[in-house]
């Protein structure tokens, strides 16, 4: 895993770690060679029988264009990891982007933003197609608003979702996440690129506003 790092700056830590044994070990930010150490903190658990999430700061005492995040550990054993995320913590509106990048988006100020993109319902065959519904839950809040820009959806239960009654199936997904008001959700793609295959041919691509 391998970032920039800013001396100075303080970097979360999040992850999720699992072993039959008790952990104690060091996560560290290191040159790219895993040589220097340019910040470093303990993990010390006695019972990870079960995913636990660990967080933790780091504060950069270097710089590195190509820093290494480094779990060691003296202990033998097996230890798994699962959703590591490091991140500095001063993000667009503390949301986990990037500021620099973020704002060369936001700069060229679009009207509206698709999601997630491609061919959304079907792709190329049904085993690949995008489970919209095995991303939403707790585990990192992601809201889409940022840069003021409509966002355009793609299909019906995740309208509901969007905008659903609070009390409905997957509206009521939503309040649980922690946006009880309706996204501003007001277009859908439709007729995306499938113009050729012989189960679209002769319709339009376009959008459908929702009012």
């Amino acid at each position: 895993m391998l970032q920039k790092i800013e001396e100075g700056k303080t970097y979360n830590l999040v992850l999720y770690i699992r072993s039959l044994e008790s952990i104690n070990g060091t996560v560290s930010l290191t040159d790219s060679i895993g040589v220097q150490t340019l910040a470093t903190t303990n993990i010390i658990e006695s019972d990870v029988s079960d995913w636990t999430k660990i967080e933790a700061k780091l504060k950069a005492k270097g710089s590195n264009a190509n820093s290494r995040l480094q779990l060691k550990t003296d202990k033998k054993g097996v230890i798994w990891f699962d959703q590591v995320s490091l991140m500095p913590t001063d993000t667009y509106k503390g949301h986990g982007f990037w500021n620099d990048h973020f704002k060369m988006v936001a700069d060229m100020k679009p009207g509206f933003i698709r999601f997630p993109g491609g061919c959304f319902v079907e792709e190329e065959y049904l085993r690949n197609a995008f489970r919209w519904k095995e991303t939403v839950g707790s585990w990192e809040e992601r809201p889409a608003e940022d840069l003021g820009a409509a966002p355009i959806w793609e299909a019906l239960d995740g309208i509901k979702f969007a905008r659903g009654d609070p009390n409905s199936t997957w509206g009521s997904v939503r309040p649980k996440m922690g946006h009880p008001e309706p996204f501003d959700l007001k277009y859908v793609a439709i007729g995306n690129e499938d113009c050729w295959l012989k189960n679209y041919r002769g319709q339009e691509s376009g959008f459908l506003h929702l009012s």
